[in-house]
């Protein structure tokens, strides 16, 4: 319902907003950026913005936990919930898959993620979960 929906943006947009102050203070350069000489072609090409944490990793491990903690209670949705969690799972080997990120960073990005999911379904189950959900 709504409320899940406020919950997962406001989450997400803390995680981003999180993952970004970390990126800038770790200040870890990416396995394509330029300055490393590493040879090879990269997918997405050579960025040079710091990489951990991967906020893709990140918003993926938030987004996939918490809808599969939220959604726990709805039985038609299992399959739709284990889906989630490896699509999530799967975005973030992608961002080491394509150069861009270090599997040190989507580790951190995802359990990170899935920490804040944690929380949000404690104030989810704590605050709302009883209540009739207005979607």
């Amino acid at each position: 319902g709504i409320i899940i929906v406020i919950l997962l943006l406001l989450g997400a947009g803390i995680g981003d907003f999180s993952g970004a102050k970390i990126k800038r203070a770790a200040m870890v350069k990416r396995p394509s950026d330029k300055r490393l000489n590493i040879e090879g072609k990269f997918l997405i090409g050579r960025k040079s913005s710091p990489s951990f944490p991967s906020n893709h990793a990140l918003n993926w491990g938030y987004i996939s936990m918490f809808l599969f903690l939220v959604l726990k209670s709805k039985n038609s949705m299992k399959q739709f919930r284990v889906a989630l969690l490896v699509f999530g799972v799967l975005i973030a080997y992608s961002r080491v898959a394509v150069g861009v990120h270090y599997p040190m960073d989507i580790s951190f990005g995802y359990l990170y993620g899935v920490l804040l999911a944690l929380l949000f379904n404690k104030l989810y189950q704590s605050k709302f979960s009883t209540q009739k959900d207005l979607l």
